[in-house]
């Protein structure tokens, strides 16, 4: 589904037209668990996770705002990355992970936990929440599609289904001075 938006600038005086394309029923299933603080962490378990991500942005010469083929061929690659993996997060001072001759040693409060490592996928985010997981997904979606085709989003929204009804969306929308700003509501 496309939604076309018109804003007005007050500093131009004109009206910009905006466009928003869709993609839908994209998953994978992933293993992964979350800390909380500093001493405690989930059980490892496991999601069917589902994601869905709007791009936004004005009409190219072409007439469309981005080429959907590339998008999804962008997305897929990086889904491919997560899926059938346990994901462990980079960022957190609460594990401790320690990768030698092919394992990944986990250690997070009273778990710990050994994996190959061809079947983890290392993450650079602090938890893995589904939260942390749609900002991951943005941030490499961007990067992908930058490489790819060039493009750049006016705004994008990405969001992850952890479970039935439970979704988490990360936005990055332009502020009034232009700026990216990050709004995860």
């Amino acid at each position: 589904m496309c939604e076309r938006t018109y804003i007005w600038s007050a500093r131009t005086n004109v009206h910009m037209e905006t466009y928003s394309v869709r993609l839908r029923g994209f998953s994978f299933s992933a293993a992964h668990f979350i800390t909380f603080g500093r001493a405690r962490c989930e059980q490892l378990h496991g999601h069917n996770f589902r994601v869905e991500v709007e791009w936004t942005g004005p009409l190219g010469k072409h007439g469309y705002v981005v080429d959907f083929r590339q998008l999804k061929a962008a997305l897929e690659e990086i889904l491919a990355e997560l899926r059938d993996r346990v994901l462990l997060p980079l960022q957190n001072p609460a594990v401790e992970l320690v990768i030698d001759r092919g394992l990944v040693r986990v250690q997070c409060g009273k778990n710990s936990w050994e994996f190959p490592r061809q079947g983890c996928a290392l993450l650079e985010v602090e938890n893995v929440t589904a939260e942390g997981l749609a900002a991951y997904l943005a941030r490499r979606l961007k990067e992908a599609m930058a490489k790819r085709v060039r493009a750049v989003p006016e705004g994008l929204c990405v969001c992850v289904e952890e479970e039935p009804g439970c979704w988490a969306c990360f936005r990055e929308t332009p502020d009034r001075s232009g700026q990216a700003t990050m709004d995860d509501r």
